[in-house]
């Protein structure tokens, strides 16, 4: 008889990714997957939370298709495994955050521009800020 243990491995698998990686993403032990013995209701209750295109009650019972209808507009339908989406959504965010340090970058040096002139502008034409040596001149 199928266990909710072995419908948990065929996800795994279906979703082309380790053990250990399966159990990392739903903060599990690893040895709940590799031990004998049945997985409590908490634990399935985690999966299902962090894994809700899982069909609860496949998972539960062995009834039903794998994947719910829950995500069937959800635009991650890209026929990509999830580790091979992670890497592709990794490499968009590296350059997206280029550009982003790159953009701050620019304008940091800006602001530091305006300020200088702004200080410089400030400074010689307010009587109060003349610097000592503009004051020495006029004496």
């Amino acid at each position: 008889m199928e266990t909710s243990k072995d419908r948990i491995l065929q996800y795994i698998d279906y979703q082309d990714i380790s053990i250990r990686k399966f159990c990392e993403k739903n903060l599990l032990s690893h040895s709940i997957l590799t031990k004998k013995g049945a997985i409590g209701s908490d634990k399935l209750e985690t999966i299902l939370k962090n894994n809700p295109q899982l069909n609860a009650e496949w998972l539960i019972t062995g009834k039903g298709k794998m994947l719910s209808d829950i995500l069937k507009d959800y635009p991650v339908t890209t026929g990509m495994s999830e580790r091979e989406l992670e890497k592709k959504m990794q490499g968009e965010i590296e350059v997206w955050e280029k550009k982003y340090y790159g953009l701050l970058e620019k304008y940091n040096k800006c602001l530091e521009l305006n300020s200088y002139k702004n200080f410089q502008s400030f400074e010689l034409n307010n009587p109060e800020t003349k610097s000592y040596k503009t004051q020495k001149k006029e004496k």
